[in-house]
């Protein structure tokens, strides 16, 4: 699809194209007087033209240029403030490594306001026993690879406390392959790692009851038998479930029965012992796998 055409306004041009009629005319007039030499001003039409396509000519080229220049400006504008509030955690930096844009969402973050950040550098920020050694490495590897990809650091908030930060970024080069700016995102791996729990937890813990589910028990299970079979001990594996539990559903509901199987996992794990495994299977059926139990 082509690219639309810029609209010129033709008010600007017209004023243009009549400056410069009235230009080339006059400037004829004037050296035709100064020479003395006599000619009717009927014969100033050519230079008015002359000086008409001339001034259409500049116009034009004025009019596209001021268009194109508040088409640039507009658009670093629009640029600038959709990198400022980007929902990632973004900052650019100069040659010298200072900072000099950062998105909103960086500075909510980290709880700092644009003015302590801007012309600072990363490293600032950068919590460690030798930060210079980290900032030699992040420096070697972006100017060897022009990228580094999720490097990890503990930052300082604004409000003394740390958080740890994952960073990419890239570079730009010059024509001589020195570095220009570069951008920069961080991502927060405190949220990372609770999004991690949950997912872990949904994949091995009953959601009911909190007791490991069939998953985990399995595991369980195999890690206590390859400990007994090498220190020649064994593996004491117990299967329950609640008499006349469905007639619980049945008649006072599901709610109820939801209550009742919690109620049973609290009251068991109190004798539980410190490295067994309590485990759901899963319905009103449950499971004790028991290390190296004391007897039979």
């Amino acid at each position: 699809m082509s690219k639309p055409r810029a609209e010129i306004p033709l008010g600007p041009v017209l004023c243009w194209v009549l400056a410069g009629a009235v230009f080339f005319a006059l400037l004829t007039a004037f050296s035709i007087l100064i020479a003395g030499t006599p000619l009717p001003w009927s014969a100033l039409w050519l230079p008015a033209l002359t000086g008409g396509v001339a001034g259409a000519g500049i116009g034009r080229f004025s009019t596209l240029y001021r268009h194109q220049q508040h088409q640039l400006d507009s658009s670093e504008d629009h640029f600038r403030q959709f990198y400022l509030r980007t929902p990632a955690m973004l900052h650019a930096t100069d040659a010298e490594g200072a900072i000099l844009y950062v998105s909103q969402t960086w500075l909510d973050t980290l709880g700092y306001e644009q003015g302590a950040v801007i012309g600072k550098k990363f490293f600032d920020f950068v919590v460690g026993e030798d930060v210079a050694a980290l900032r030699a490495a992040h420096d070697k590897t972006l100017y060897e690879f022009g990228e580094i990809r999720d490097s990890n650091y503990l930052l300082r908030k604004a409000d003394q406390n740390t958080i740890e930060m994952s960073l990419s970024e890239i570079a730009q080069r010059d024509e001589e392959g020195q570095i220009t700016q570069t951008l920069a995102v961080l991502t927060d791996l405190s949220n990372h790692r609770a999004a991690e729990e949950r997912i872990e937890r949904l994949a091995y813990f009953d959601t009911l009851t909190g007791l490991p589910n069939r998953a985990l028990m399995n595991d369980r299970i195999l890690q206590a038998m390859a400990v007994a079979r090498r220190e020649h001990r064994q593996v004491g594996v117990f299967f329950f479930d609640l008499d006349r539990f469905k007639l619980i559903n049945d008649t006072q509901g599901h709610a109820v029965g939801d209550l009742v199987l919690r109620s049973v996992a609290q009251r068991l794990k109190k004798f539980i012992r410190e490295g067994d495994t309590f485990a759901r299977l899963g319905g009103d059926e449950f499971v004790i796998v028991q290390a190296d139990p004391n007897h039979d």
